[in-house]
Formats: structure tokens, sequence, C-alpha cells
């Protein structure tokens, strides 16, 4: 009630007026803002009502203060007002104190006066109180954090509109607004803010209007929070080694990769089993390599689960891949012989024709064996490979000339995979063939086969090149024929001529003789039968 009564006695001292000699005027001043939490900047407004019959002329505002009213020219007509105002700054000694203004006139020639005042309210130190509390100060992303904001109305007059914003948590729009609060009274709101992936900084503002007033103010003198974002994280490697007798190995690689410390870390593999005898710690960027062997009479898929907490209580839980470990084979039991060879060479249908032999050298059955071609795809199969020889002819669809790379994979008794390659060049001469024996080590994931490779490109290039060779020699015996044509045919058109000539020469020996036709006698026999001395005759 008190508190109303000083709001009452403040509208009155601001509406207060005092006419002049005659009741011929209404005078009255007032403020915005009617308020100041200490020394600001107001607007001082004297408005003056005409209530008389005659117009007010030659009006000047005088004060004290130093503030200047433009009352220049100014006339006021009978039942009209006017309102004059000024901007000023009002220091904190004059807040709470009557500020007076004297008003003179004149109607028809006689001078009048007024005054009229008003008293400018010292308002509480800060027109809004604001607090603001957090259920966390850190959170993992995806973790709700709540929010707490009270806003207090710790000034003498009533504020509208007032709304708050906290951009890096809810961005631009407000977390509420258009709230009325009386001198005294409170608005508390809880905001539930989920966290990113990076941390936050609260930093509210507060906008509101006093009442009275049409322009807006803001408060944001409030200390700012920050969020940092927890991020848990713990990087796992797992590099597996080669198969043995004595088992696999497997290395495993722990970093602290994340922004917290991480306390009491344990491994254990999928059936339970401990990797570590001992709970560890890693501080934030520190890491720790661990070893574990796996022994296996069947066939099992290894993987590890990663526990551990923080310094605030939370947990962290990870899981690898799954890793195959087989039992072992001994390599020296294997041995396996690749070999292709061209049957046919490319047609002009584009096919080829290949035989494949597989031999078995080692003490073991091998099982699942596939032959295929990276372009072809698989070209056979074969569920069991016993000990000794396989083979397989093959028509391929190639299209044109080009390297075929067959690839023969199998496993052991207990699963573990093989490869093994053969090239040959798919061309219109010739033939080549490749014969891989060599065994190799078994592998638990893909076999790298960079020697079938370097072997494969050598004979590939030895094979281009005597293909290349054997082009060659086939283009000179083609000249050479040619050749040989054209002298045989040569050779036969100088025997047909020499013929021509020896019988052209006997004709002429009878005629030489008095021979006739057709009358034998001894010595043209004997002519005939004697070798001619001519050698173009020959």
């Amino acid at each position: 009630m008190k508190k109303r009564l000083i709001a009452l006695a403040a509208v009155f001292l601001m509406l207060t007026c005092l006419c002049g000699t005659a009741l011929a005027a209404t005078i009255k001043a007032s403020a915005d803002p009617a308020a100041l939490s200490a020394e600001g900047v107001a607007t001082i407004s004297v408005n003056v009502s005409n209530d008389g019959d005659a117009p007010m002329e030659n009006i000047t505002i005088s004060n004290p203060y130093q503030l200047i009213f433009d009352t220049a020219g100014a006339i006021i007509n009978p039942g009209e007002s006017k309102t004059f105002s000024v901007s000023a700054t009002i220091p904190d000694a004059l807040l709470n104190q009557p500020l007076s203004f004297d008003l003179s006139w004149t109607e028809n020639g006689e001078v009048k006066t007024g005054t009229a005042s008003v008293t400018i309210l010292r308002g509480s130190t800060s027109a809004v109180t604001l607090t603001r509390t957090a259920s966390s100060t850190s959170a993992s992303p995806g973790e709700t954090v709540t929010i707490s904001y009270t806003v207090v109305n710790s000034g003498t007059v009533a504020l509208k509109k007032v709304s708050l914003a906290d951009s890096e948590l809810a961005g631009k729009t407000p977390i509420f607004k258009d709230i009325t609060l009386a001198p005294g009274e409170f608005y508390k709101f809880d905001y539930l803010f989920e966290m990113d992936y990076e941390t936050v900084t609260s930093a509210p503002v507060v906008t509101y209007t006093p009442e009275g007033q049409s322009t807006p103010q803001t408060f944001s003198t409030i200390a700012s929070l920050q969020i940092g974002m927890v991020n848990t994280k713990l990087s796992v490697e797992v590099e597996q080694g080669q198969s043995s007798a004595e088992g696999v190995t497997f290395t495993i690689l722990l970093t602290n990769t994340g922004n917290q410390k991480l306390r009491r870390i344990s491994v254990k593999d999928e059936l339970g089993n401990s990797v570590n005898d001992e709970t560890f710690s890693l501080a934030v960027g520190e890491g720790k390599k661990l070893t574990y062997k796996v022994q296996t009479e069947e066939e099992r898929y290894v993987s590890f689960s990663v526990s551990a907490a923080t310094d605030s209580g939370q947990t962290y839980e990870d899981t690898t891949k799954s890793y195959v470990v087989r039992k072992y084979i001994d390599p020296s039991l294997l041995g396996v012989n690749f070999k292709a060879e061209v049957l046919e060479t490319l047609n002009a249908a584009g096919s080829i024709r290949v035989k494949f032999t597989f031999t078995n050298t080692g003490e073991l059955e091998m099982k699942d064996l596939v032959l295929s071609e990276q372009t072809a795809g698989e070209l056979y199969r074969l569920e069991a490979f016993p000990k000794g020889e396989q083979f397989t002819e093959q028509t391929i669809y190639v299209g044109e000339p080009r390297d075929l790379v067959f690839t023969l994979s199998l496993t052991d008794p207990a699963g573990n995979p093989y490869t093994y390659t053969a090239n040959i060049a798919a061309t219109y001469l010739g033939s080549g063939f490749l014969t891989t024996g060599a065994t190799p080590e078994a592998v638990q994931e893909e076999v790298p086969e960079t020697l079938g490779e370097s072997v494969g490109n050598s004979v590939r290039t030895a094979l281009r090149t005597a293909l290349i060779v054997l082009g060659v020699l086939t283009f000179v015996s083609g000249i050479a024929l040619i050749v040989l044509s054209v002298l045989e045919k040569k050779e036969r058109e100088r025997i047909a001529r020499a013929k021509r000539r020896r019988e052209k020469l006997l004709r002429e020996q009878q005629a030489s003789a008095g021979f006739g036709v057709g009358t034998p006698d001894l010595s043209q026999t004997q002519v005939n039968k004697r070798p001619p001395t001519d050698p173009n005759l020959r």
C-alpha cells in the first residue's frame, strides 16, 4: 500500500501546475522517464492550454537549470494548447527534487505569468535484477542441462514486455517474452538445454519497458556462465599378428583423445576374459599399449570391449570390431602349384581357350577352391582339393587383346585363406603360360600377391617380346616367299624362251640340209640327239 501511495504522489507531483494572476491558462510539466536510478537523460515537457478569450503571445519559459525551450513566435489562440520540450542530463542531485518552470506571456498587451513543476523520482540501483543457475557446468553431447533464470523488478514502477534472450543457448528466439512485473515482483523460468558438440557461454539479456515510457531498456549486467562440453573419447587401435603354433598376438593401443581424464580403464575380450590385469588411468592425450594372445581349436571371432569412468562419475564404454582367429596349420604341410596355359589363341569371335592345372603338393586336403578372372568373374569351383593334380579347360570371352589375371583362392582344413595368381596375354598370335607353386604363409585376412604379380609381370614381358619377334619373323618370311615366287616365275619364262630358240634352230638346220617334211633320215635323228652347242639354248 505504501509503495502505491508513493507512486500516486509521484504522478500528482508530475502533474502539479500553478496558474498566473488570472485563470486564463492551464500549465502542466512532465518528464520522460519519470524516474532515473542515477544521473541520466530525461525529456522535460511543458504543456500550455489557452483557457481565455484572447491569444497568448510573447511566450517565454525560464528556469534555473539552463534549460532552453524554443518558444520563439509561438501564439496560442483561445481553446488551443501547445507543448514545449527539451532533453537534458539531469544531475543526481536534482532527482526527487521539484523542478520549477516560470511561464510568461501577453494577452491584449497585458503581461501574465504562471508556474509549473515536475519531480523526477530516484529509482532503485537497478530497475531489474537477474539471477541464473545451471544444473551442471559440463555435459556430454546429447545430455540435458537445466538453466534457471529469475528476473526481479527491483524498481518503483511496473515493467512491461519483459523478455529474456540467451543467444548461444537458444539462438535469436527469446527464452521467454511479454511478461509484466509489478514493483518487487519476480518471474522464474527453467530452460532445458541439450548439449551439442561444443562448449557454449550463457550471457542473457533482459529487455523491458517501464510503465509510462515507450522506449525499451535492456539489462545484461550479469557474469557469463560457460557450459563445457564433456568429450569422453578413447581411441582404440587393434593390430592382429600372424598365426603361429603359440597362437595369435593382438596389440591394442589405447589413447585418451577426449578432454576428460579417464580412470578405471578395463579391456576384456568377447568371452569376458580380462586383457589387463589391473585397471589404469589415462590423462588427456596419454596412451597405453596392451598385448593379448589368443589360441583356439575352432574358428573364433575375437572382439574387445573397453570401459572407463571420468572424475565426475560418467561412464564410458566401447567395443571394437571382430577379428577372425582359426586353428594354426603348419605351413610345411601345405603346398599348391597353379599353372595357366593357352591352348587356343584369341580368335575372331574374341574368345581364348586356356588350360588350368592345380597341383596339391602338400599333405593336407584343401577346400573351397575357386578360380576366377578379374573381368570374367568366377570360372571354376571345387569343394574338395585332395593331394594330387586337377585341371580344367575353359573358353573365356575377352573381346579384344588384353592381359588376363587369374586368381586361385582356397582354404586349408582350418579355414585359413590362401590365394595364387597367374597372368597370360590374350593375343591373336602365340601362347603364354605361367606356373606359380610356392607355398605361401597362412593369412588371417587378404593375402598380398606381390610375388605372383612380379613373376606374372616378368613372364608377360617375355611373352610380349617373343610375340614381337615372332611377328617380325613372320613378316620377313612373307617377303621371302614373295621374292621366291617372282624368281620362280622369271626362271620359268627363261626356260620357255630357251625351248623356243632350240626348236627354231632345229628347223633352220633341217631346211639347210634339204630334208623334206615327213621324210625320216638317220642324220636328223643324230642332230636331235646331239647336245646343242649354243649356250643360249641351255
